[in-house]
């Protein structure tokens, strides 16, 4: 005949215990794990690129949208070639050979080498909670996680759960009579980095998916910070060629100097318009007076292409301060509009630019239509 076992109640008492046991120890190193917050290690290649001035945009936008970092960017004297060094993480990199030489045609070539590994400093399960994280990133944290996309790729891979979100895109442009009424089709959150020195900044292009808006390569919110004394920075000596810079300072001040020995000290409300051209080296330091007493500083910058036959002109600065900068104002005196470049029913900018654009500030407590010329794309 066969024997069997029947199990004592302590038996199974005793098993139930080793469960719980075993449960609450997962849940106890899982909390614990996630209370450390956690990082990814990615891993990542050094990209060496060489590119002439008239790609060098193009290639930025390229490692830009890839999450790569500029590591650094040097002209080769006596040629028109700029060696650029950067880092991208191997996740990102598939396709990026391909994607460089479509986007320059043939232009410029990466070579990429394994560098070995980084932490990505960004808590895959974290979420903002702070008045100032609800204000950069949204109340529904609608800026990607880029840890969190990661991870939740493995898990994918790996037939595990992931979270999805399904987000309903806007309406098409109406037409009116023959005005063009252009909707807003999406938000983009600016990605928040530190350039220069380790000032702060808000990048929303190139990012987010906006990757080429011609003629504009580069735009960021610097700030706002509050500094205090001792504690502003800046961006030392670095070059610039093919494009034009554009700074409009809100608050603060920015002093400038450059290898064509030009000068000049932005105030609240100044604009500086840098042609870089054929090549120019120059600094953007905060001044004296806030780097001694601190203060709040903030402004934007943006980076405008030279078209083709501009590329390699003499370099040129211009600064103009606020009171020579025109205005518009509405009939109904609820719209003010700085004209900084371009021009509104009638009132021109000052400023001399190589490609026609607008940059306006505008202020309005009412409802006013712009009209933009045929043919401007972005």
């Amino acid at each position: 005949g066969t024997s069997s076992t029947v199990p004592t109640t302590e038996t199974v008492n005793s098993s139930v215990l080793s469960g719980q046991i075993i449960t609450t120890v997962r849940d106890a190193i899982k909390t614990g794990y996630l209370q450390w917050s956690p990082r990814l290690y990615l891993a990542m290649y050094t990209c060496d690129i060489q590119a002439t001035s008239e790609v060098l945009g193009k290639v930025y936008a390229v490692i830009n949208r890839r999450r790569g970092r500029i590591l650094s960017e040097e002209m080769r004297e006596g040629t028109p070639y700029f060696t650029i060094k950067a880092s991208i993480p191997i996740v990102e990199s598939f396709g990026f050979a391909d994607d460089i030489r479509k986007r320059t045609s043939g232009a410029a070539i990466p070579l990429l080498l394994f560098r070995g590994y980084e932490p990505l400093d960004t808590d895959p399960f974290w979420v903002p909670t702070t008045e100032e994280e609800l204000e950069d990133l949204g109340e529904k944290a609608d800026r990607e996680n880029v840890a969190k996309k990661y991870m939740e790729k493995v898990r994918k891979r790996k037939g595990l759960f992931v979270e999805r979100k399904i987000v309903e895109h806007a309406e098409k442009q109406r037409t009116l009579k023959n005005k063009i009424l252009k909707q807003v089709s999406r938000v983009i959150t600016a990605k928040r980095q530190r350039e220069g020195g380790g000032f702060i900044v808000r990048r929303p292009l190139p990012g987010g998916g906006l990757e080429y808006a011609d003629p504009f390569l580069m735009l960021d919110h610097m700030g706002p910070v509050n500094y205090g004394p001792g504690e502003a920075v800046g961006a030392p000596d670095h070059p610039h060629r093919g494009f034009e810079t554009v700074t409009y300072m809100l608050s603060g001040e920015f002093e400038h100097h450059d290898s064509h020995g030009n000068h000049g000290l932005l105030k609240p409300g100044w604009v500086q318009w840098m042609t870089a051209g054929s090549g120019v080296i120059h600094s953007e330091m905060p001044s004296d007076d806030l780097l001694k007493k601190g203060g709040r500083f903030e402004g934007f910058q943006i980076w405008v292409n030279l078209p083709a036959k501009d590329k390699m002109i003499r370099p040129r600065y211009q600064d103009v301060p606020p009171e020579d900068i025109p205005w518009f104002h509405s009939e109904d005196k609820k719209t003010n509009i700085k004209v900084i470049a371009g021009e509104v029913e009638g009132v021109t900018a000052t400023i001399d630019t190589h490609t026609p654009i607008y940059l306006l500030d505008l202020r309005t407590s009412g409802r006013y239509e712009l009209t933009i010329p045929e043919g401007m794309s972005a």
